[in-house]
């Protein structure tokens, strides 16, 4: 499967593609950004979203973040996913759907968060002190499901003050 792991400023996934047991990618795409376009989830802008699940998911989720996703917002039922989106205000919005739904729970997070089969290896080695990096990089260690090289995105803010 993979592991993608949030530890509040980097979102951070494997590379591995897996089917029925098979290694099919090391280079797989997880983490997506909008390229000159507008997402949003719950009216909120995006800045990454990464998935872990059914190869063509992602397509689905970023075209319904161009429209804009919500608790209402209606999937094909062929996909089963678990989907890490990061807000331009540093938010983490877990979305989860099962195979069979139009659907999806979603949910906000407010500390580190992993998905994919290494999660309890990446949500450990975060427990621990470790970026999501080095959590992934963890993951792909120990879990026979994710590999490859890790790929990042980091969220940096700028302090604006008021003139006083």
């Amino acid at each position: 499967m993979t592991t993608i792991a949030w530890d509040g400023k980097t979102l951070a996934a494997d590379s591995l593609a897996t089917s029925s047991g098979m290694v099919v990618s090391t280079n797989e795409q997880k983490i997506f950004v909008p390229q000159g376009e507008d997402w949003t989830v719950n009216g909120h802008p995006v800045a990454a979203f990464a998935t872990a699940g059914d190869c063509g998911c992602e397509f689905e989720i970023a075209e319904l973040l161009k429209e804009g996703i919500t608790y209402s917002t209606k999937y094909s039922p062929a996909f089963d996913f678990a989907c890490i989106i990061i807000t331009e205000d540093n938010e983490c919005v877990l979305l989860y759907k099962d195979a069979g739904s139009e659907f999806a729970k979603i949910s906000r997070q407010d500390s580190f968060y992993a998905i994919g089969s290494g999660f309890a290896i990446a949500t450990t080695a975060m427990h621990l002190g470790k970026s999501a990096i080095e959590a992934v990089n963890a993951a792909i260690q120990i879990d026979t499901s994710s590999g490859g090289d890790v790929s990042a995105f980091t969220i940096y803010h700028t302090l604006q003050r008021d003139k006083l």
